[in-house]
C-alpha cells in the first residue's frame, strides 16, 4: 500500500534534485515542503502522495491498468474504500495530523477487473453482431434492389409491347374504317 507515498516520495526526490518544487501557479517551494502533509500550493500539487489538500487529487495505483480512477484528496482516509485495493485508506499519517483510518478495505480489484473485461467483451460482441447484421441487411438490400430492377425492366418491356400492340390495334381500326367506307364486307 505504500505506492501513493512512494509516488509522493519520488516527486519529493525530483524536487530536491531540482532544488525546489514548482506549484501550478509558478510559486517555487523548498523541496522539504513536498508531501509534508500540509498544503502549500494553492492548487494542491505539492501533496501528490497525501490527502492534505482538499482541492488535490489521488490516483488509485492498482486500477491504472484496467480502469484508471482518480479521487478527490478529501476522500483519502475518510473511512470509505474508494480504491479497489484500499490504497486510499491504508496510508499512515504523521503524528498530529490525525488517526490512521480504521477501515480495513477488502481487495476487490480482481472482481472489478473481471467485470470491466466482461463489459468490454460484451461491447465487442455487440459491435461484431451489429457489423454482421449491417452486412446481412446490405446484402439483402442489394438482392432486393436487383429483383426490383428486374421487375422494372420487365414492366418497361411490357409497356413497349403494349405500345406496339396499341399502335397495331389503332392501325387495324383505321384499316377497318377505310374498308368499311369503301363498302367492303
Amino acid at each position: 500500500f505504500g505506492t501513493p507515498l512512494k509516488q509522493g516520495r519520488q516527486a519529493a526526490a525530483a524536487a530536491r534534485a531540482d532544488q525546489g518544487w514548482t506549484c501550478g501557479d509558478g510559486t517555487v517551494l523548498p523541496s522539504e515542503k513536498v508531501n509534508d502533509w500540509y498544503c502549500d500550493c494553492a492548487d494542491g500539487t505539492d501533496e501528490p502522495g497525501t490527502p492534505a489538500c482538499l482541492n488535490g487529487s489521488f490516483k488509485c495505483p492498482t486500477e491504472e491498468a484496467f480502469l484508471p480512477k482518480t479521487i478527490a484528496s478529501w476522500k483519502v482516509l475518510d473511512g470509505v474504500c474508494d480504491c479497489c485495493d484500499g490504497a486510499d485508506e491504508a496510508m499512515d499519517p504523521p503524528a498530529g495530523w490525525g488517526p490512521r483510518s480504521k477501515t480495513s478495505c477488502p481487495d476487490t480489484c480482481a472482481e472489478q477487473r473481471a467485470e470491466v473485461e466482461k463489459n468490454r467483451h460484451e461491447k465487442a460482441l455487440n459491435l461484431l453482431q451489429g457489423i454482421a447484421k449491417r452486412r446481412k441487411m446490405s446484402h439483402e438490400g442489394s438482392t432486393e434492389r436487383m429483383e426490383m430492377e428486374t421487375i422494372f425492366n420487365d414492366v418497361d418491356r411490357y409497356h413497349v409491347s403494349i405500345d406496339v400492340f396499341s399502335s397495331r390495334v389503332l392501325a387495324l381500326q383505321e384499316l377497318a374504317k377505310v374498308l368499311k367506307d369503301k363498302g367492303a364486307p
